[in-house]
């Protein structure tokens, strides 16, 4: 009889087990079914939270533009810092590691990154040229801080903390 009792209780654990995970599961779907709440933004080409600027729609196009020319520039870059990057690791851990090859590994990826970087640069002064005084001051009064100004959490988020810019008492 205890066999039976014990295989009872089992039972009713899995089952509770099976129910809670379809449950996590449907509420799961159901969040992925409403979309990311950032996709307007993402749509209309600009940076998430300059809704507030009120940009026209030709602003908004020229800002597209100049973040899809900056996207189709960085690309060929972003390839071959991939490529570099592996081949870095891959000659750290070699049985002989060949200091001359690293070093010159090392100096091409920082090649690399310092032309992302004034690909970068040149696309957010061309965007700060398509906006108005007023709306570059909306910029900077932002808590977003404009470019690149991100929290410590996933993708950015968390924001600054009580510290950060942004922060009113």
């Amino acid at each position: 009889m205890g066999t039976l009792d014990s295989r009872k209780g089992l039972r009713r654990w899995i089952v509770l087990g099976v129910v809670a995970a379809l449950a996590v599961a449907s509420v799961s779907v159901a969040a992925l079914a409403a979309g990311p709440r950032w996709a307007p933004a993402a749509v209309a080409g600009v940076p998430y939270g300059w809704q507030a600027l009120g940009l026209t729609d030709e602003q908004i196009q020229k800002i597209a533009e100049i973040r899809q020319k900056a996207y189709e520039q960085s690309i060929p870059n972003q390839g071959e810092l991939y490529t570099l990057r592996q081949q870095l690791a891959l000659a750290l851990w070699a049985a002989q590691p060949d200091a001359a090859k690293m070093k010159d590994l090392a100096t091409r990826l920082n090649e690399l990154q310092g032309q992302l970087q004034q690909i970068q640069l040149q696309a957010q002064l061309d965007i700060l040229g398509v906006l108005t005084d007023e709306q570059r001051a909306k910029l900077n009064a932002l808590a977003l801080g404009g470019f690149g100004k991100r929290g410590f959490g996933p993708r950015g988020g968390f924001g600054y903390g009580m510290m950060g810019p942004g922060w009113r008492r």
